[in-house]
């Protein structure tokens, strides 16, 4: 058998990768990983979508992802407006109205 290992405590949501003693792995596929318009944080960024996404619809946030991978959310903007640019995902915005003011919803779809 293979010794028990001590997971570090999950502090973040975006901490969460490592669950029940699995280690996630995501997937870059070749013609990104090829793509010179694009740069490599956006290229790892791709992958996290792909992977947390759920009949080709990634609900997670800016702040989702920036706290993943530690930058700051515009930097998430920019990874995902490269991504866009290059026809690697699509962005579908809707702006929804609650009791405090409008919301603006962000739903990214992959595109394979």
């Amino acid at each position: 058998m293979y010794p028990s290992v001590k997971l570090p405590e999950q502090k973040h949501e975006a901490d969460k990768t490592i669950i029940n003693n699995y280690i996630m792995y995501y997937i870059i596929p070749e013609k990104i990983i090829k793509d010179k318009k694009i740069s490599p944080n956006s290229k790892l960024l791709y992958a996290v979508i792909s992977h947390e996404s759920f009949d080709y619809m990634c609900d997670k946030t800016n702040r989702w992802f920036s706290d993943l991978f530690g930058v700051d959310r515009k930097s998430i903007s920019r990874w995902i407006g490269q991504l866009d640019e290059s026809g690697y995902i699509r962005r579908k915005t809707k702006i929804s109205k609650d009791e405090f003011g409008y919301i603006n919803y962000t739903r990214l779809i992959v595109i394979k």
